[in-house]
């Protein structure tokens, strides 16, 4: 196998591998258990640092030739633009033009660094039996306050890097797909609503969640 995926089950692991689906590159995935704190362990640690999944390993990397060294990925937008980047000459899910490259990097990262964190940080304390009334106020808040920039943002288009599918939709997927759970109202974001669902149907999607 070309690439190694080294995922979980959560919504940074899938990232990587709906992208390879999409693009019918040849990998294959290396389960991490989280529980059992196997990102944690050196020879993980020796891949990423700071001891997160997922990672990848391309055995044979555009400069395979030049090095005779395989490539070592590290952080989900790094992983996205790398695979769609580098390995996909057609840069279908990574737009080449200016102003279409601008807007998959700005919502990729826009993601990255304004939703996904928050996401985590209402779940983190959702989940606690210790209720901290004031944390779950304040990033509930956030939470509906970045998903509104997001379905304004989908009012107007299709998708979120305009009217194509990018690596800027697959890497806010993982987190969204199961947004409602957090309990907000799929009527306040419809067209976050309508993304999913529009998502959910892409076979190469259903592949990556059937596969892993």
């Amino acid at each position: 196998m070309t690439v190694s995926v080294h995922y979980a089950k959560t919504p940074n692991g899938y990232k990587p591998i709906i992208l390879l689906e999409e693009l019918g590159l040849e990998y294959q995935g290396q389960f991490v258990d989280l529980g059992k704190k196997e990102q944690k362990d050196p020879k993980f640690l020796a891949l990423n640092p700071n001891g997160k999944i997922p990672v990848i390993i391309d055995s044979n990397p555009p400069d395979f030739e030049s090095t005779g060294k395989p490539i070592v990925v590290i952080e989900t937008g790094a992983i996205l633009q790398y695979l769609a980047r580098d390995k996909d000459p057609s840069h279908k899910f990574y737009p080449q033009t200016l102003r279409e490259r601008k807007q998959t990097e700005e919502w990729l990262t826009f993601f990255n660094a304004g939703v996904a964190p928050i996401l985590g940080q209402l779940a983190h304390f959702r989940s606690q039996e210790e209720k901290i009334e004031y944390a779950i106020e304040r990033f509930t808040n956030e939470a509906k306050r970045v998903l509104k920039v997001l379905d304004e943002r989908l009012e107007k288009n299709t998708y979120l890097a305009g009217e194509t599918y990018t690596i800027a939709d697959i890497n806010a997927y993982g987190w969204l797909r199961n947004f409602f759970k957090f309990g907000f109202d799929e009527n306040e974001f419809a067209h976050v609503a309508r993304w999913i669902k529009l998502i959910n149907e892409r076979p190469a999607v259903k592949r990556a969640y059937e596969k892993y």
